[in-house]
Order: structure tokens, then sequence, then C-alpha cells
């Protein structure tokens, strides 16, 4: 399966997404706060800069949107009652109304959808509400509307005259908006070949009411399906506050679920696909000659992964989201494990699948946050390690996954030496030296560090040092003897430590304010920047060795000149207090949470807590370009 990223700015919660029919556009809702904006994303020119349009503020939450089939107009429901309808083309508000008055204060509206044949007429489903629009030149106007006593959440359309809808109580409903039928869905299962599996399935398929069923009757009539009462405007369920109690189900022919509701339900064919809170299966049931009784036909389960559940015994993968595309081929899962699973549709219509065990459709690398990153300098690999325990080293060449190793224990940061033979993992019971093999890394030397969370290889490998307790301790890579250690509790909290290009100082910055510069042999400090009030987060040497960025909570960037000796350009002047030469300003609603220099000295890179990363050319400051990374904080 391909994909690409696509960077806009945005305030970071999408709320929604749809794909339109000729899949060319995607609209989304970028809410924040207490407002909404509609963003329109052209797929097929998603680089250019002018790929996103954008709507006006609409002061409020929306509930729902959808899009006509004829691509011209957009509807959306906010929870304060409001129905409003833009323009496609230029997202400008054509017209809006309240769908609730004030005196049906009990009723919400959570859905609005567009007629699949009819692209002016509207169906809005919520709370004890089911009605129909009709937009035309002159503006909205309601043409059906029923009061009744369910909580419809969601819908899909079966065909272009039904619509399939569910409540929080699981039940199951075929709305007719035009014939003014509403049924209830009666579900029937596979014929199991043992009784296990029958119960098995039972708890999460069948139906806890179903009119059809019921040994009673209503003023003397059918109960196939439900009476409507058009007389007036206003159309009404008769006697509705009745059916809890006339309609209740008996025990030998229905089967009752006390515990799911229905996370997702998608039409398809004749049918629907359907599952259920906290599971990790997807039922298909089709249509049979009774038109309000779906069989189940099929099973779709998750893929079982062994591996997962050695790490963590309680591992279990459930279903989040499912989507199918335009065209019904593809049906595409989301899964609480970040894992994206498909399943050719065509293939599966084709064969009459009756259990089909999903697919990963790309590998998920890894199913939670990364908590370590570095790079090979001599190769394009890069290492990290993840909080579920992985580690994993990725060839950003060919875009694939070189190694992937699970560890007992929890893994807190990586670093890789220059070769891209060798790396150092901390845990929170050791740091492992390790060497690099084909499919998996052997331990080569372990030191009895606990909880180290940074740690650095020099440029040339030989040395490398790490931040253990107020402790910084540098090493031989070669023989794993401790060089020397050097004590910092006067300077706090250590941020990040640096070797200089050539390897000859060690430098180190603390949220005190502390500068530090030592001699990466003997020890020595070599000179020291402190700057009270101010807590530095991040440094780089320049590759000249004369000028030093550091990046602080002041929310800018500070330039300092070492002095170095006259003798030796490279060398640092002792006991030199370096003097601070200018600051780059950053923009005051973002933090920058850390700082990299190019190897030719001529760019400098910062990232900061709104996933951007900044390009500064060190010839010209103030000018500078940002990338758009992802909406979290970059932090490495």
């Amino acid at each position: 399966m391909k994909h690409r990223i696509v960077s806009f700015k945005c305030s970071g919660r999408i709320k929604f997404t749809k794909i339109t029919t000729d899949s060319k556009f995607c609209i989304m809702v970028d809410f924040d706060q207490k407002s909404s904006i509609i963003l329109i994303l052209d797929l097929f020119d998603a680089d250019k800069k002018k790929s996103i349009r954008k709507s006006n503020i609409i002061e409020n939450d929306l509930v729902s949107i959808c899009v006509s089939n004829d691509q011209e107009l957009i509807a959306c429901v906010t929870k304060d009652w409001n129905l409003i309808i833009l323009s496609f083309e230029k997202l400008r508000i054509l017209d809006q109304l309240k769908v609730v008055s004030a005196q049906m204060s009990e009723s919400t509206v959570e859905n609005v959808s567009f007629f699949p044949n009819e692209n002016k007429r509207l169906l809005i489903l919520g709370n004890k509400l089911i009605k129909i629009f009709l937009y035309t030149k002159k503006g909205l106007k309601i043409i059906f509307s029923l009061d009744c006593d369910f909580f419809l959440l969601n819908t899909c359309w079966l065909s272009k005259t039904e619509v399939v809808s569910y409540d929080k109580f699981a039940n199951l409903f075929l709305i007719e908006p035009k014939q003014n039928l509403i049924r209830t869905i009666i579900l029937k299962n596979l014929a199991p070949s043992d009784e296990s599996q029958l119960n098995l399935v039972r708890k999460k398929s069948e139906l806890s009411m179903a009119y059809s069923l019921a040994n009673t009757s209503m003023d003397s009539k059918k109960l196939d399906k439900t009476s409507i009462d058009t007389h007036g405007s206003k159309t009404t369920i008769l006697k509705f506050s009745r059916l809890d109690s006339i309609f209740r189900p008996k025990t030998h022919s229905i089967y009752q679920i006390n515990s799911s509701t229905i996370k997702c339900l998608i039409c398809a064919r004749k049918g629907f696909f359907m599952c259920f809170q906290n599971d990790d299966r997807i039922f298909y049931y089709e249509n049979s000659k009774n038109i309000y009784t779906f069989h189940q036909q099929s099973v779709m389960r998750l893929k079982k992964f062994e591996k997962y559940k050695l790490v963590d015994k309680n591992f279990k993968e459930i279903i989040l989201n499912v989507q199918i595309n335009q065209a019904q081929s593809y049906l595409v899962v989301l899964t609480s494990r970040k894992m994206v699973y498909q399943c050719d549709l065509s293939d599966f219509f084709a064969n009459n699948y009756k259990e089909i065990e999903l697919e990963p459709a790309m590998d998920s690398y890894f199913s939670d946050s990364v908590v370590g990153i570095d790079y090979c300098v001599r190769k394009s690999l890069i290492a990290i390690c993840t909080s579920d325990r992985w580690l994993i080293l990725w060839n950003y060449d060919t875009n694939s996954v070189e190694l992937k190793q699970n560890f007992d224990e929890e893994l807190l940061t990586v670093a890789f030496h220059p070769s891209g033979l060798y790396l150092i993992l901390s845990g929170t019971n050791s740091l492992k030296y390790m060497s690099i093999y084909l499919e998996w890394c052997k331990v080569v030397h372990v030191l009895n560090v606990h909880s180290c969370k940074n740690c650095i290889f020099s440029h040339g490998g030989h040395l490398f040092a790490l931040i253990h307790g107020t402790i910084i301790q540098v090493f031989s890579s070669v023989k794993f003897n401790e060089i020397g250690s050097i004590k910092s509790q006067d300077m706090g909290k250590i941020k990040q430590l640096r070797f200089s290009n050539d390897d000859h100082y060690l430098l180190c910055c603390s949220m005190a304010g502390i500068i530090r510069i030592w001699n990466s042999q003997s020890l020595n400090l070599i000179t020291e920047i402190t700057t009270k009030g101010l807590s530095y987060i991040g440094l780089d040497l320049h590759p000249n060795q004369e000028w030093l960025f550091l990046i602080s909570t002041e929310k800018n960037i500070r330039q300092f000149q070492i002095i170095v000796s006259e003798e030796h350009r490279k060398l640092i002047k002792p006991n030199a207090e370096p003097r601070l030469v200018q600051k780059f300003s950053t923009k005051p609603d973002e933090n920058v949470t850390c700082i990299e220099i190019s190897k030719s000295g001529k760019i400098l890179c910062i990232g900061t807590n709104k996933g951007c990363l900044r390009v500064y050319s060190l010839s010209n400051p103030e000018h500078y370009h940002d990338y758009r990374a992802h909406y979290g904080s970059v932090n490495k």
C-alpha cells in the first residue's frame, strides 16, 4: 500500500475526514477550542502551496459533516442544533437554520447525510429525531419530521432509498425515509459446528429487540413494520411509549446484548460490515428475501501476533475504525496498536469466505512512542527505540526496516556508532554495548548503569559518554574501561552532551543556566558560561569550533564566540569566558526544543514544540524556512 505525508498548518485537532466520491478531495474539520474550520485538501496536487482551501470560522463544535455526490454542497450540523449548508467551491455559507426547536431541548443531532440519488435532499438523525430537509435556491426547508424514542447514533446508506442506523443499545434499524417506514433489523447467525462457537457469536451479533418476532399486536395491526401516523405536518409513531413493554421479545426467539455497543457500521453490496466496542472481529451480514432479516455471511478477524503476547500477557488489539473505498474493492481497518489492516473485497465476495484473517497493510514498526533515536554517520541508517521495548534499524534510502528486535526490559535511549556496526542501548536495568548482525543484535558488553537517558558516541567512535544521575562518565569503545568521570551536582539537571568535531572537547548544558567545556581525554575544565535566571535545553558547536549556539527557555537562539588559541586555531583558550555575539528571535507562541548544525556549518536547524522544523542560513539568520513535520513536539 502506497502512502505519503501531507503537511499543512492547523490547530492540531482534526475531528472529521471525508473523501469525495471521485477520491480527488479530502474534507477535514479542524477544531480549536470553541470554533471549527472546514479544510479541503486537493489530494492530486497536495504538494502545491495552495492545495488547501479554508472556510470561515464556525463558532461552534461540528457534530457531523457530509458532501453531496455532485460535489456542489457541504452540509454540517453543530452542537447547538444548527444545520449549515456551504458551497463546495468557495466554502461560503449559503444557508443555515435550527434543526431542533427550543421546546425540544432533550433532542440532539448526531448525523447528517445527503441522499445518494438526490444532491439537494438531506437526512438528519439523532436523539428522538428523524428529519428530512430540501435545499433550494430559496434556502432550506423541512419536508419530513418524525418524533421517536430512538437515540440514533450513526447511519449508512444500504441503497438509494434505505438507511441502516443503530442506537446506543446496539439495536439496528432499517429506515425508508420516502416511505415513512422504520423496521428493526433481525440478525441471524451462521450455524456453527458446535455449541461453544454458537454461544461465542450470539453475544455480539443478535439484537435485543425485534418487533416482528413479538407475539403481540398494537391496535390490531401487523407488526412486521412500524406504523406511521401521517396526519398533519408532523409525523409520529403511534403509541411509541408503549413499545418497550409491548415488544419485549421472548427469550427463545432472540438473544440480548448486555455489554456491547456498535463501534462501526459500513454498508457494502447487499449488506453491511459491523464491529463492536472492544472487539477484534468484523461481522458481515447480507440481506435475505425478508427485507428486515440479515444473515451472517462471514467473520473477519485480526491476525494474531504471538510475539506481542510474550512481551505483554494482557496484550489485546481492538478495532478502532473501519472504512471501505468508493469502489467497494478494499476494506481498511485501524486498530488500537496503530496498525492498518486491509482486505481485498473483490476476492472476499467472489470466494464467499466464512472466516478470514486480516493481514497488515504495512508494517507499523512500533505501536507506542519513540523514546530514543540516533543516526549513523557513514551509512543511511537510523536506530530508534520505543516505549513498547522495540529496537528498530531503518534504512531511509530504501524506506525499509533492516532489523527489528524486542527486549524484556524497558528501553530509554540508543546511540549509533559512526561505523554502523555497533550501538549502545540503554534500559532500566543496564546499558548494553551491542554488535549489529544481519537479523539481530548481539550483546558484546554490559555496563551496570541503570536508567541512563542520555548517551553519545564521539565522532571517531573510540569514546562514548553518558549521564548517570549527576555524574558524567566517559568510556573507551575498545576496552570498555572508564576514562574518567565528572561530578556535576552544582549544574542541576543536564539536558545535553556533545563532542566537538575533532573529539578534543566534551560539552554539556544544564537547566541551571551553566555551559561547561572539558578536555575529553584528561576531563579538565576548559571554560564555563553561567547565565543566571535562564535554563539551557540544547547546544551545538560550529565545525570551526569558534561559535557556540545555545537554545533556552528564553525562546531565542544565543550565539557565543569562543576564544581560541592564537597558535592553534582549533584549540580553545583555557579560562577565557566566551562572549555573547547575537540572538536569533523565534516565534513567541512556540518553544524551541532541539538544535543541530550541518557538517558544512552553513545551516542551523531547530525543532519546536509544535512539530515544526525551522532552517536558518547562518550567513543571513533573519531569513528562515519552516517545514511542518507533525503536530507533536520535535524532541531530538
